[in-house]
């Protein structure tokens, strides 16, 4: 009668006379339970209380439909278990790549490491569990753990862990096996020798998106090794003017520039630090302010010039100010032996010594006044290899906000100076 009824009707509708629970001790019967379950399956229905009779009956196929029905089970069991009984799923994790991922902070706050991007910090979590679930760690999970620790600028720990990966630089031709392209990108990241080396096996790589990556990498090679000033299209003249003080002249060196306007303001740069070190080199507050001294100079090609400052301007606290066409540089008169390009229209910084060699590793702190006039923290870091910076660049858009940009620059060696800076044009 039971059989008949499970046959016929439809089991889905509540009624008073039928309840799976009211005839599962009859289960135990093991010829009366089979012909339930297959009574079931061809009505496609199910019910965990009458397939749970499986592990009374033993019947391994069934305890392998009740476990894969259980989602608490495998939850609790995690992703990657693997049994006869039972295969989890490996879930719907999906690595996210970070294109630019930007660090607002050099050093860390605290003890610990700290992520300030919460998108990329639940990526990172997700992909820490996804780890700790799995019984060992393929070459996919180890570059996959590189780059989330060289987004965090924890270069030495990624360096360490792409020295376990069991791969080999290429050498003769584009890597073709698995997981090559990318061993060979780090590679490049890792190894400054090695760059030039692999970027061009990938100079006429038929996919785009690696032969852009790769040739961008290649570019970077020969910007380090000629010293090139030059970022993004090389081909665009952008004037660009940088000077420094030294003793009783002012040492320029430009480029694209035919004419300059130099004025001299004198001031008290102590009182004006302690006040207000946004102040500082800021010539935006002389503009009602006349100069206490101003020249205009004519400039012949591209190269150097050497003004001499004004006798009673000699040994004084002073801002300076080049009005160059487009563009405005200001300085305040420090004892640092440290020159700079600034170049605002991208947001970029270089820092150079006397013999305008870049200097790497040269500390950068930038300040933001916003429109509504707070002054604000807004990112810290180190000049590159080239000796560059990006003043500009966050992960959170926040160039609208800006008014104007306070830069302070800090090398152990060579002294400090602070200038300031226009946001890059919207």
């Amino acid at each position: 009668m039971i059989l008949e009824f499970l046959r016929a009707e439809n089991l889905f509708i509540k009624t008073k006379e039928f309840n799976v629970k009211d005839f599962c001790w009859m289960l135990k019967d093991e010829i009366f339970w089979k012909k339930t379950i297959e009574i079931l399956k061809q009505r496609n229905y199910y019910f965990a209380e009458i397939w749970s009779f499986g592990i009374f009956h033993n019947d391994i196929s069934i305890i392998r439909e009740l476990m894969s029905m259980n989602k608490q089970i495998s939850t609790e069991l995690g992703r990657f278990f693997d049994s006869s009984i039972i295969t989890t799923d490996k879930g719907d994790y999906i690595h996210l790549e970070y294109d630019p991922l930007i660090n607002t902070r050099a050093h860390k706050l605290g003890k610990n490491p700290r992520i300030a991007n919460i998108e990329f910090k639940n990526s990172y979590r997700a992909f820490l569990e996804l780890l700790c679930e799995k019984g060992s760690l393929d070459i996919s999970d180890q570059l996959c753990f590189v780059q989330y620790l060289a987004y965090q600028d924890r270069i030495s720990e990624a360096k360490e862990i792409f020295g376990t990966i069991p791969l080999h630089p290429s050498t003769e031709k584009p890597g073709s096996s698995y997981l090559q392209i990318q061993y060979d990108y780090f590679c490049c990241y890792f190894d400054p020798e090695m760059l030039p080396i692999i970027s061009a096996l990938y100079e006429n790589y038929p996919i785009e998106s690696w032969r852009k990556l790769f040739n961008e990498a290649a570019k970077f090679s020969r910007e380090t090794q000629d010293q090139d000033i030059s970022i993004l299209d090389p081909q665009e003249k952008e004037p660009t003017l940088m000077f420094s003080i030294e003793k009783d002249y002012i040492s320029l060196q430009y480029k694209w520039v035919k004419a300059c306007k130099i004025r001299f303001y004198r001031v008290d740069l102590e009182i004006l630090f302690s006040k207000n070190p946004f102040f500082i080199g800021n010539s935006q507050h002389f503009k009602y302010v006349k100069p206490y001294f101003d020249i205009e100079i004519n400039l012949q090609d591209d190269g150097e010039a050497k003004i001499k400052i004004p006798e009673l301007l000699i040994g004084q606290n002073i801002v300076i100010e080049i009005d160059y066409g487009v563009y405005t540089v200001s300085k305040s008169h420090f004892s640092a032996n440290l020159k700079f390009n600034l170049i605002e229209r991208y947001g970029i910084i270089k820092i150079m010594n006397e013999n305008l060699a870049p200097i790497a590793g040269a500390y950068i702190k930038v300040f933001v006044k916003q429109k509504i006039g707070d002054i604000k923290f807004y990112k810290d870091g180190y000049t590159d290899i080239k000796g560059k910076f990006d003043y500009v660049s966050l992960n959170v858009n926040k160039i609208s906000e800006a008014e104007r940009f306070a830069i302070l620059v800090v090398d152990e060696e060579l002294g400090s100076l602070v200038l300031e800076a226009n946001p890059p044009p919207q």
